[in-house]
């Protein structure tokens, strides 16, 4: 008895058994009436909506952000504003912005100059000695940690994506963004 495919159920026949032409036939009759032909391929591409998907099964996909656009590109070809809710990461100048409707604003950097309210010089407070080494509460940093993270500011070439999630992603990569939606 020969093994079938598991998809189309095509006969496979075992080392042993002897193949006849009515069970190579009756394998190109299971093939020709399961595949499509070029003329239903076309046709259903060509389909508006072959699949009939409706806006409940894909409920499952849902931006519970508010986020309604995410677009990247350089800070001259933003848009101009005008619909609430979009993003746009700014490819070339490495900072993200939110549309309110009538403003983009700036809702994150990656440089101390693009701060806002921070003060006009930044003198360390007496406190700093407490964490030098030795101190009451040292910093202690592991550079063979820190020596192979690529600096992302400097990578204008660099692909960003910007996903809006529940969790912290296990893996986070250079580029990669994400805004906690439940948060």
């Amino acid at each position: 008895m020969p093994d079938l495919t598991p998809r189309l159920g095509i006969k496979k026949p075992k080392a042993n058994e002897v193949v006849s032409r009515a069970a190579v036939n009756e394998n190109y009759d299971i093939i020709d009436s399961t595949v499509a032909t070029k003329t239903e391929l076309d046709q259903h591409k060509a389909a508006v909506n072959p699949h009939n998907i409706t806006p409940s099964l894909i409920s499952a996909v849902k931006n519970s952000g508010g986020v309604v656009e995410a677009k990247a590109g350089t800070l001259a070809s933003r848009p101009s504003a005008g619909v609430v809710g979009r993003i746009y990461v700014a490819t070339d100048t490495k900072a993200i912005y939110y549309d309110t409707g009538s403003a983009w604003v700036q809702v994150a950097t990656l440089s101390w100059n693009d701060l806002a309210n921070k003060p006009s010089s930044y003198t360390p407070s007496a406190h700093a000695s407490t964490h030098a080494k030795g101190g009451a509460d040292a910093i202690t940093v592991d550079w063979t940690q820190l020596q192979n993270i690529p600096d992302i500011r400097n990578q204008s070439s660099s692909a960003l994506t910007l996903e809006v999630r529940t969790s912290d992603p296990t893996s986070p990569a250079v580029g990669r963004i994400w805004l906690r939606s439940d948060l």
